[in-house]
Order: C-alpha cells, then sequence, then structure tokens
C-alpha cells in the first residue's frame, strides 16, 4: 500500500473536519444561494432549464472544491464563474450515474442485485470523477485503462472512497425517490388553521424543494471535498501536480509575474515558483487576495512550512490595516492548525485580533491570542483588559474557575497598583473567589457574569 505523505496537518482530514467543511462562510453561502434557485424548478417551461442551471453551477463549484482541497486547502473558496465547461462535463457525468441507479432502484426487484449494481458504480465513480476533473476531459472518464490506473495507484486507499459514494448515493437517491420532507409537511399541517391547505401545501411544498436541495448540495461538497484530500495526498502516486487557475486580464499588470510562475510549476520548479511569488508579494502589499492565495498553495505544495507561517505573519497585519477582520481570523485558525504555538507578529496585532476574534463571536480563536498574553507580552498595557476578556470568555463559555482566576492573577502579579485596570482586575479576582466558595450557587454566577 502506498504510504501517506507526511506533509502537513491538511493531508490528514478528520471527520469533523470533512463534515463541517461545507459549513464555511463561502460554501455555506454558496449552497444556500443554488437551494434558493430550487425554489424556480418547480416552474412550467423554465424550471428545467433552471434546474440544469443550478445543477451545473453546483458541479461548478464541486470542481472549485476538489481542486482547492487537491492543493492542500483546507479553505473552502468562494464560487467562480470560469468558461472551461468542467460543471456542464460533470453535470453530463452525475446524471448518467444517477439515471443507472434511478434504473436499479426502480427497476431492479432482488435486493441483492440492485446492491450490486449500486456497489459497481461507486467502485468506478470516484475514479472517473478523478480522471474527469485532473484531465479536465470527459472522455478520460471512460477509459479503462486510466480508471484502473487510478485505482491501483491508490491501493487499499481507494475503499474509503467507495464507502463515501455509497452514502452519499444512498442518502441523495433517499432525497430524490422518497419524500423526505414528510415530516415539514405533517408539521406544516398545523398552519392549516391560519392559512388554510391551499397555503399550507405551498409551503410545504417551498420548504421541502430548498432543504432537499440543501442537503444534496452540502452532502456533494463534502464529497468532492474528500476526493480532493485524496488527490493531494496521493499526489506523487498519481503523479498529479494541482495548479491554481487563474484567469488572467490582458491589462492585469500581474499577468506576466504569474504566467511565469505558471510555467515554472508546469516545470515541476515549485520552489523558485513560490520564491517568485513571493518576492513579489513582498514589496507589494496590496496584492489581490488570489496572489496571495496562490502563494500559499505554491508553499504547501513545496512543503515549505517556515515560510507559510511567516507569509501568514506579514499578511494577517495587511488585512487588518484593510479592515478585512474575517479574512484575517480564517488564516489565522490555518496557522494555529498548523502549529499552536504561532503568533502575530506584535502585541499590538495580537491584541486587535483576539478582540477581533471575541467580538464576531469567535471564542476559541479569541483565547488562542489572549488567555496567554500577559506571558508573552509581559510590558504590554494592554495585558490587563486582555486578561478580563480572557476570564470572562473562560467563564461564561467553558465555566472554567480555575483557568479564569488564573488569567486575572497573572495580570496582577505583572501590574503595579498604579495600573488604571488593577482594581477592575482585584474586582472581579474577588468575585470569582466567592462564586468558588459558594458553588453551586446560581445567584453568584449571575452577580459575576452580569457585575
Amino acid at each position: 500500500m502506498p504510504r501517506l505523505p507526511v506533509t502537513t496537518t491538511a493531508s490528514r482530514p478528520n471527520v469533523a473536519g470533512v463534515v463541517l467543511y461545507p459549513a464555511q462562510t463561502a460554501s455555506l453561502t454558496t449552497l444556500v444561494a443554488l437551494s434558493l434557485g430550487m425554489l424556480l424548478t418547480p416552474a412550467p417551461l423554465i424550471g428545467l432549464v433552471v434546474l440544469l442551471v443550478v445543477w451545473a453551477a453546483a458541479c461548478r463549484y464541486s470542481v472549485e472544491v476538489l481542486e482547492r482541497s487537491a492543493n492542500g486547502s483546507s479553505v473552502a473558496p468562494e464560487f467562480a464563474v470560469e468558461p472551461d465547461g468542467m460543471g456542464w462535463t460533470l453535470l453530463i457525468l452525475q446524471a448518467l450515474l444517477l439515471v443507472c441507479q434511478l434504473w436499479l432502484d426502480q427497476r431492479v426487484d432482488a435486493e441483492g442485485w440492485r446492491w450490486l449494481g449500486i456497489c459497481v458504480i461507486a467502485c468506478v465513480q470516484p475514479a472517473m470523477i478523478l480522471t474527469a476533473v485532473m484531465n479536465h476531459d470527459m472522455g478520460a472518464a471512460f477509459n479503462p485503462a486510466r480508471l484502473l490506473r487510478v485505482v491501483a495507484r491508490l491501493d487499499l486507499a481507494y475503499l474509503p472512497l467507495i464507502i463515501a459514494t455509497i452514502v452519499l448515493s444512498t442518502v441523495q437517491l433517499s432525497v430524490v425517490v422518497t419524500d423526505v420532507l414528510s415530516p415539514v409537511s405533517i408539521m406544516l399541517g398545523t398552519l392549516r388553521l391560519f392559512f388554510g391547505t391551499a397555503m399550507a401545501d405551498w409551503l410545504s411544498v417551498v420548504i421541502g424543494q430548498m432543504l432537499s436541495g440543501f442537503i444534496w448540495f452540502y452532502l456533494m461538497v463534502m464529497y468532492f471535498h474528500i476526493l480532493g484530500r485524496m488527490v493531494f495526498a496521493y499526489r506523487k502516486e498519481l503523479e498529479f501536480v494541482p495548479t491554481p487557475r487563474s484567469v488572467l486580464r490582458p491589462e492585469d499588470r500581474h499577468a506576466p509575474l504569474l504566467q511565469r510562475v505558471d510555467r515554472l510549476v508546469e516545470a515541476g520548479d515549485t520552489a523558485n515558483a513560490a520564491h517568485e511569488l513571493g518576492r513579489s508579494l513582498s514589496t507589494e502589499p496590496h496584492a489581490s487576495p488570489a496572489m496571495h492565495a496562490r502563494y500559499r498553495a505554491l508553499l504547501i505544495q513545496s512543503d515549505n512550512q517556515a515560510a507559510l507561517q511567516a507569509h501568514a505573519r506579514n499578511h494577517l497585519a495587511q488585512l487588518m490595516a484593510t479592515g478585512a477582520q474575517r479574512e484575517a481570523l480564517s488564516l489565522l485558525r490555518e496557522s494555529l492548525t498548523r502549529d499552536p504555538q504561532f503568533r502575530p507578529t506584535s502585541a499590538e496585532l495580537t491584541t486587535q485580533l483576539g478582540r477581533a476574534a471575541e467580538s464576531l463571536g469567535q471564542f476559541d480563536l479569541a483565547l488562542a491570542m489572549l488567555q496567554d498574553f500577559i506571558v508573552r507580552n509581559p510590558r504590554d498595557l494592554e495585558g490587563a483588559a486582555n486578561a478580563l476578556i480572557a476570564s470572562r470568555i473562560l467563564l461564561e463559555r467553558r465555566s472554567d474557575i480555575a483557568a479564569a482566576r488564573a488569567v486575572l492573577q497573572d495580570a496582577i502579579d505583572h501590574f503595579l497598583p498604579a495600573h488604571p485596570e488593577h482594581a477592575e482586575l482585584l474586582r472581579r479576582l474577588a468575585q470569582l473567589d466567592a462564586l468558588s466558595s459558594r458553588m453551586p450557587d446560581a445567584a453568584s454566577t449571575a452577580a459575576v457574569r452580569n457585575p
């Protein structure tokens, strides 16, 4: 069996990471938009056209997911319309496979034969999709030699893909063949008392269309993320060097640079390609997000962890300076996943990121920045305020009185009584001590949380 390359943490996705991948903001907004598009599919005449367009868009996005994941990234891409036809190509392939599954479900009465057929489809489907997307050619998906080559090079690692395909096909088929939304119809029955039967039935159809579409698209994105991660993990065995494609306008002043980078990648010189792009980014702090994303993808391909984290530290400052807080926090989370000891370049930036994470409800990220802030930056005057924030999060979100108290005590030990926040630190510490001595006391908890 080929050995799984140990390159980055991204090459070893866990179950939670795979399941939650479509729940990222970029992916979730795309899935919601596609689900809303399903509302128009029951319309006469244009319904079929809308259905095909929505499904082509879903397939187009799935290709983006696969390619981004094959680059080693666990960050879901934004939806991008590119005139390469891969969305329609994948739609045709998926439609053919779905027709085969529907025929087996409707026409084959013997359960054993039906499941045998589903298993055969599941065995070839991952190899067909991978071959079509990697070669950007649907004809390659029907070439037995290429399919067998993919299966042989993945060896036993191909088995999880078969299992994932069977699970996806079974769930998706149930969405099409059965009325999985009958509970929704039952709940909406109560609306007949207020809106009448017609309105309640209409609402059940609307919610049914959206929910079934969302379930299907969610599973589809998750499945293609699994395929992409497998390509990344076994890229050497598959002899595949993923190259993020960029649409360059003639007037784009970065076009010559990116074309030079593309040529280096095609020649297999990923390290020099990353160096070329990194040298440009170091002198242009306002370069496009696509260029920064491309640079990080190249660093991941060349397994240059030091440069990857160095870029993150520099880019975090640029993102915060331009007000792109969510993008900065996303990059910070990715960097902490690679190295839990990762920290920004300055105490000021650490404070900004920690407080931004707290204001946006990303409390784990806020604690990563603020809980040990005093230890890492003992002379920074914002340490007291950061300790108060970290202590509050530890108490309210984790009910960890001991950790909350430790943060406050560290701050008190570091700052003189003349510090403006010193009295507040002592007051909060006294409240925690009182709470700890009277546990369990709901009234004390409320008093500490709302002083």
